[in-house]
């Protein structure tokens, strides 16, 4: 066993193995160094592919490319993550379907909004093409409709404040009293969705001109 040996079969893959069968996990792009990790605050905003299902999981990292597919590889193992999508497939097909590459290299600051973008552009929360999750989707609106309506974002912040003061646990229900806080903020999450998903129709990514004129305060927030 090789820890990310070149492989001599399959050119651009680091592999586990060094002899027969390769088990080829991270696809190098032209130059690459897998344990170099990313430039001071910037972040690699990745992809992990299933070879033969074409799925993707888009992911962003402060480490090093090998040093988060290790991450991966450990997590799939937990009984507490065995039912994420990626994790599941991982389990069930085996690590050798999957490789692993770069997509971008962009600052911390805006680390979420290009994961979000690539997920977007690879349709990646699509159940039936990744393995994001259609949660992220909902995110995406959420996100856009926060930079247009600033004041949105600070009231769904304090309404999650006001009920993770009253729940400690993510999913749990509320006490008997506080349906008012159970309708405020169903009712907000309808209003982000929809606006988000009319602002969607028109700008496709976080980089749109109309974003990136928009005054600081709003573009740059460190979600």
């Amino acid at each position: 066993m090789c820890d990310f040996g070149r492989c001599p079969i399959h050119p651009g893959f680091l592999c586990f193995r060094d002899s027969r069968p390769f088990e080829h996990n991270i696809r190098l792009l032209s130059g690459e160094k897998t344990y170099t990790p990313p430039k001071r605050d910037h972040v690699f905003v990745y992809r992990i592919t299933h070879v033969e299902k074409g799925m993707f999981y888009v992911g962003y990292t402060e480490m090093s490319l090998s040093d988060r597919w290790a991450g991966h590889r450990a997590a799939r193992k937990r009984e507490e993550r065995k039912n994420d999508p990626l994790y599941r497939a991982m389990n069930e097909d085996g690590l050798n379907m999957f490789v692993m590459e770069v997509l971008e290299e962009c600052g911390a600051a805006i680390k979420r909004r290009r994961e979000l973008d690539y997920m977007r552009q690879l349709d990646s929360w699509n159940p039936k093409k990744g393995y994001n999750g259609l949660h992220e989707e909902a995110d995406y609106a959420r996100k856009l409709c926060f930079l247009f309506n600033p004041a949105l974002e600070v009231k769904y912040t304090s309404l999650w404040q006001k009920r993770n003061s009253v729940v400690a646990g993510f999913g749990k229900p509320l006490p008997t009293g506080y349906e008012w806080l159970e309708k405020e903020q169903q009712e907000l999450e309808e209003t982000l969705q929809r606006e988000g998903r009319r602002l969607m129709e028109t700008i496709p990514s976080f980089l749109s001109p109309e974003i990136l004129t928009c005054p600081p305060p709003l573009v740059f927030r460190n979600w």
